[in-house]
């Protein structure tokens, strides 16, 4: 075991190599992005967006159906990202206690 690559979890108290520090990083990024003032106009105009596509009455061809789908399905995808990235975060804090 390589000990320069480890650092003391303060909770635990138990020791935590590096890369557990940059996942942490890249979840606390991702927060620092959701809590922005451009992720939450982001999110008002994905919204107003996926409104305007969710009229069905427009579509008129299987293709315009799939082309819509698709993008119902990337606008749902990013407006969860919070949601599933705070999962995914605390899935990994579980497995670390376990």
């Amino acid at each position: 075991m390589d000990w320069r690559n480890l650092n003391v979890d303060v909770e635990s108290r138990r020791l935590l190599p590096i890369m557990d520090r940059e996942v942490e990083k890249y979840y606390e990024d991702y927060r620092d992005m959701f809590l922005s003032s451009a992720w939450k106009e982001l999110i008002a105009e994905l919204k107003d967006e996926g409104e305007a596509t969710d009229n069905i009455t427009e579509i008129t061809t299987v293709e315009e159906l799939h082309y819509a789908r698709g993008k119902l399905s990337v606008i749902a995808r990013i407006i969860n990202m919070p949601a599933a990235l705070d999962a995914a975060f605390e899935q990994i804090k579980e497995d670390e206690r376990n």
